[in-house]
């Protein structure tokens, strides 16, 4: 059973992931869009491609490791690219700092992860992400005079990225104590479960945005 739901919430967001890559699409076409709407379909395509081969590559026993680096390869440039979203959207000189340091944290751990295989970049990612949506919530919920902040795309990212940067958060601490506890395979499957319904949220709430940018950026 545990096994089936974990099947059904890989093939949910590999499905979710493609209608987000087409929604971006049709969004990058309005010429009022906001800049980094026009090119938000590089996160799902290259996050498609990069899933894709990394999925073949697991078939083939000895070249595991490779799909193991693409993965690592795919949070480096998401974070990169989500990072550059708050960047711009930030007037926070401080915060604005935080985000050029923080992707230089995430190179070291990147490399930290390919050399010795672990998985710290996972949960550094998610945590930043967390952080950065929380400041932003914080700042926009402090401007009262803000009433058309639905109808803005960058709202539907950041509260898609507090929420599921939270739950997959809590989902690679349970991994890694599962691991460490040397837990059954099965209750591991559920932290990985739980882990990856934070990236569908993440999903669910770029296709509002999209579609939001659609509606009202005209």
């Amino acid at each position: 059973m545990i096994k089936l739901i974990f099947d059904i919430c890989n093939f949910s967001q590999t499905i979710i992931y493609i209608i987000l890559l087409i929604t971006a699409f049709k969004a990058s076409k309005n010429s009022k869009a906001s800049n980094w709407v026009k090119y938000f379909y590089w996160y799902p395509l290259v996050g498609l491609i990069i899933g894709c081969i990394a999925t073949l590559m697991y078939i083939y026993p000895n070249v595991k490791f490779f799909a193991f680096k693409l993965n690592i390869v795919s949070i480096l440039f998401h974070f990169v690219f989500l990072a550059a979203i708050f960047y711009n959207q930030n007037k926070n000189k401080l915060m604005k700092a935080v985000c050029v340091l923080s992707v230089f944290i995430l190179f070291y751990f990147v490399y930290i992860d390919i050399r010795f295989k672990i998985q710290r970049s996972f949960g550094f990612a998610n945590i930043m992400l967390f952080f950065f949506s929380a400041v932003y919530l914080i700042d926009e919920i402090k401007k009262t005079t803000n009433i058309l902040l639905l109808q803005t795309p960058i709202f539907y990212i950041v509260i898609g990225l507090f929420l599921g940067s939270g739950i997959a958060s809590i989902g690679g601490f349970a991994i890694e104590y599962f691991r460490s506890v040397k837990a059954p395979i099965d209750e591991l499957k559920i932290a990985y479960i739980f882990g990856g319904f934070g990236y569908i949220i993440f999903d669910i709430f770029f296709i509002k945005a999209m579609f939001c940018s659609m509606k009202y950026e005209k």
